[in-house]
């Protein structure tokens, strides 16, 4: 299942109605099947990380071959 139907899935899961409780104007994830979010925070943690490579490759690019900037970290 791509991360499109995983979100689906999740949307239709609050849409359920289940969550919520009118009597007390609250919102409880406790009753909802919460197994689309794992995929969903998977593929947003490779995201995160693909972004920290870019901007690391974009700031090597950067400096150049002058790598003093390391040996003072």
């Amino acid at each position: 299942m791509d991360l499109a139907d995983q979100l689906s899935r999740g949307l239709a899961e609050i849409k359920s109605g289940k969550a919520w409780n009118a009597a007390t104007g609250t919102f409880s994830t406790q009753k909802l099947k919460m197994d689309w979010t794992k995929p969903v925070a998977v593929a947003w943690q490779k995201r995160l990380m693909q972004k920290e490579k870019q901007d690391f490759c974009t700031y090597e690019e950067s400096m150049g071959e002058d790598k003093s900037w390391l040996e003072s970290a």
